[in-house]
């Protein structure tokens, strides 16, 4: 089993015998952060819409009602998920809001940003039924389009037409599918 475990080839049934979902000693927070490495991993596979709670727990070899403990709803899990990009998008607007940014410099931080979260981009942003959970509630989006104004610098259609072109240039070479 030990085997098998090591090569990622195991039945449900031996998951559980090797990886117990909480195990005397482990923390909560572990627990919780071994549940969003398998909603990455998964929405990344399957999508949003293509991954139940149930597929997250067996992935886990962990009950439903254990993951609903950290995570009530499959929307909360995946605005957990997508969390530490938003933030890292807010900071960045904010950096070139507040003028502390070079054009050139923000584009770079864009950059990196698609570059870093490129698996949770793809996994849940690309996903329609993703988009309107976040939509409904979150400004994520709302953050996509201040930074494209802020890397326009002024309200002129052209400026933000390039700026626009930029980041969909940025996007489609960090992240394709």
């Amino acid at each position: 089993v030990i085997t098998a475990a090591v090569n990622g080839r195991l039945t449900c049934a031996e998951r559980r015998e090797v990886v117990m979902a909480r195990t005397a000693g482990s923390s909560a927070a572990r627990t919780r952060e071994r549940v969003l490495e398998a909603a990455r991993r998964l929405f990344l596979e399957r999508g949003y819409a293509g991954t139940s709670i149930r597929d997250i727990a067996e992935e886990l070899a962990m009950t439903k009602a254990a993951l609903y403990y950290h995570f009530p709803a499959k929307e909360d899990l995946l605005r957990a998920v997508v969390a530490p990009f938003a933030g890292e998008l807010n900071a960045c607007v904010r950096a070139a809001e507040s003028g502390a940014a070079h054009r050139r410099a923000l584009l770079r931080r864009a950059v990196d940003l698609f570059d870093d979260y490129r698996h949770v981009i793809r996994g849940t942003l690309y996903d329609s039924a993703a988009r309107q959970v976040l939509l409904a509630e979150d400004d994520l989006f709302g953050g996509l389009s201040a930074l494209e104004r802020a890397l326009a610098a002024s309200d002129d259609p052209a400026d933000l037409l390039l700026a626009r072109c930029a980041l969909g240039t940025v996007r489609g070479a960090v992240l394709p599918m």
